[in-house]
């Protein structure tokens, strides 16, 4: 009496390996791609957040002592003052919070230390006037950009390669 054994051969072996790898492949892709993306995501909240805290200093400063008063008083604009704070905003080699003062007056902003990737952060101040005539006053138009590097990459010519810009408007007559 014959037996009959059962087993695989070497050919069933490598079309069952073939097909899982054609299976597993863009599960793969999809789980690098996903990383990717998170951590996009991760950097993205990140720089909104030294966006932020910068924007609601700023806007607290407007209302009390109001930045009229301030230029009043220093003789400087506000786009002066203001774009005064980037060479500390952009410091990466400061690792805990910090005051900076606004142009060496007694008036002082609390930043976060810059996380490791981050390689700037800064004011950009414009003026614009309320054309449509829905908006009556003057106006600054602030544009806070944090910039990051993810690990591996390297910046061309100190210019970070991933920005996030948070904008908003300032009014000057307060």
């Amino acid at each position: 009496m014959k037996t009959k054994t059962f087993g695989m051969s070497l050919v069933e072996i490598v079309i069952a390996l073939f097909i899982a790898g054609i299976a597993i492949a863009p599960v793969v892709n999809l789980l690098t791609a996903t990383n990717k993306e998170t951590s996009t995501s991760i950097y993205q909240v990140m720089a909104a957040y030294y966006s932020n805290e910068i924007i609601e200093q700023i806007t607290q400063l407007n209302l009390s002592p109001g930045f009229k008063r301030i230029c009043e008083t220093t003789g400087k604009e506000v786009p002066e003052l203001l774009q005064s704070l980037n060479i500390d905003l952009g410091d990466t080699t400061i690792v805990e919070p910090r005051k900076i003062s606004l142009l060496g007056l007694n008036l002082f902003f609390l930043v976060s230390p810059l996380s490791e990737g981050f390689a700037s952060r800064k004011i950009e101040v414009e003026e614009v006037t309320g054309a449509s005539g829905n908006i009556p006053g003057k106006f600054y138009k602030l544009t806070i950009k944090v910039g990051w590097n993810f690990p591996g990459e390297v910046a061309i010519s100190g210019i970070p390669k991933h920005t996030h810009e948070s904008v908003f408007f300032l009014n000057r007559d307060l």
